[in-house]
Formats: C-alpha cells, structure tokens, sequence
C-alpha cells in the first residue's frame, strides 16, 4: 500500500478535526476522503502539499483564500487525513477497525495511507481485510530445521 505524509499531533491530545471534541488515545478515527487522496497522490510529502497548494494559488491549508478574485474555502479533508472521534466516524459510517488501525498506523509512523477509508460493510473494506489476513499469514516466518533443536 502506498502512503502519504500527514502532521501528527501528540498521542492522546488530539482533537477530533469535525467537531473538536477530545479523542483519547485509542479511540481516533483516521478519515481520508478521494478528494484528499486525489490531492496527496502527486504531493505525498507535507512540503510537497504545501507547495502544490501555492501552486493552486492557496496561500493556506485551510480556511478562506482568495483565487483569481474568488473567494474559496479550502476544507482540511481536500487535502489530508482528518482524525475523528468516535460519534463522527460512526456518523461518516467509517469502517471502525480499519479507521482505527489507519490512525494507529498514522500516529507511530507520521504516514496516512492513500486510499479513501473505507465504509462499513461496503466491498472495499472486506478487500482491505482480506488483504491484512493475506498478509499476516505471510509475514510468519516458517521455522527452518536447526531452529527446532534445544526447544
């Protein structure tokens, strides 16, 4: 799978990005919409968004921007992961385990996959499950012979 860049706050202090509302640890959601995973595909690093967002003529990742004497407002879920607590990524109805994982994943490794998250109970989180059981039985190394000696 391939990944993305995305700041990171504290473990255990963050805010839920929709209603600000605390997230404890352990409980944050990962929400990257198609729009986000659009926009990262050819800017995967944080520097790299931020000068694609120049280059769009944004001098901002979020709030109001003037665009060729537009006024736009640029969303933070157009451009990146957004953490959720509970209540909200059950009311985007987020798959919970692959939400949860890709936030886990987020908070240790500073990195955000690129790929939409999936909803509950649609056909691409049974193919990411799938994908993580594949890949946990693969990952298990078989023990070679001189192993088993002394055990």
């Amino acid at each position: 799978m391939d990944y993305f860049e995305e700041k990171v706050g504290v473990p255990g202090e963050g805010r839920c990005d929709r209603c600000l509302g605390v997230t404890p640890q352990g409980s944050a959601y990962l929400y990257v919409t198609p729009e986000a995973v659009a926009f990262r595909r050819d800017a995967r690093s944080v520097i790299a968004a931020k000068a694609k967002l120049e280059r769009l003529g944004f001098s901002g990742i979020v709030g109001d921007q003037t665009v060729m004497g537009e006024r736009a407002t640029l969303a933070p879920d157009l451009t990146g992961a957004m953490m959720l607590c509970a209540a909200c990524a059950k009311a985007k109805r987020l798959d919970p385990e692959i939400a949860a994982s890709d936030a886990k994943h987020l908070y240790e490794t500073g990195q955000a996959p690129l790929r939409a998250t999936p909803l509950e109970g649609s056909r691409e989180a049974e193919v990411e499950k799938r994908r993580w059981a594949r890949s946990s039985t693969e990952s298990t190394p078989e023990k070679k012979w001189w192993h088993f000696w002394g055990s």
